[in-house]
């Protein structure tokens, strides 16, 4: 009997079309500088735990200065909403699993009425514009990934991941089924890992793949 279905989506890049996080961090240190902690922790003289702590020390906003720099730049990737509906029609479990902030997860989620999706990530704390992240566990990436999919697969499911970029490089070698967005960094590091990927543009894409996969 073929194993049911478990499927988990990073956030930010991936069900967005741009990374919220990094609207807020360009906007306060610069996209240059956003970038070159990112390439220290693709280098790993950082983890992501404190390459994302370096970026958010310099963010000074408060969240209703915040929400308007979000919507006015992004948006959620409009094939995601029908995805979901097959999901749920389907009966499938479906987590968003995101190294980035909750609270700018769900109101993204809810311009589409998607608020009350099953999200594990990380919180913001702001006090007197200061951007802290309370991380969801004490690993090096704050929200260890690859463990809720381990996880599950210990729970019976043949596990799915969609991802785009750095914190999702340690679910590569883990999931069943594994979608990277084409022209990203997972999907380069799963290139230079030798490691099968789908590369995917929209969820329409990855629908196409997951009909296949269950005979629908």
């Amino acid at each position: 009997m073929t194993r049911p279905l478990k499927i988990f989506c990073d956030f930010d890049g991936t069900i967005t079309r741009v990374d919220g996080c990094n609207l807020i961090i360009d906007h306060c240190i610069g996209r240059d500088a956003r970038c070159a902690i990112d390439d220290k922790i693709v280098s790993g003289e950082y983890s992501f735990r404190q390459g994302y702590d370096a970026q958010f020390a310099g963010v000074r906003l408060s969240w209703a200065e915040a929400q308007p720099l979000l919507h006015r730049q992004n948006g959620i990737d409009p094939t995601f909403p029908a995805f979901v509906r097959w999901v749920e029609g389907k009966n499938i479990p479906f987590m968003v699993l995101s190294a980035g902030v909750a609270q700018i997860i769900r109101e993204y989620l809810a311009t589409v009425g998607l608020a009350k999706l099953d999200i594990r990530a990380n919180q913001i704390r702001i006090e007197n514009r200061r951007w802290r992240v309370d991380y969801f566990d004490d690993t090096p990436f704050g929200n260890d990934k690859a463990a809720a999919v381990r996880e599950a697969a210990g729970e019976g499911f043949r596990t799915v991941f969609i991802g785009d970029g750095i914190s999702d490089f340690p679910v590569a070698s883990v999931a069943d089924i594994l979608f990277a967005k084409r022209g990203d960094r997972l999907a380069a590091h799963c290139a230079s890992q030798g490691i099968d990927f789908h590369p995917f543009d929209n969820f329409e894409e990855v629908l196409a793949v997951l009909r296949l996969e269950i005979g629908d």
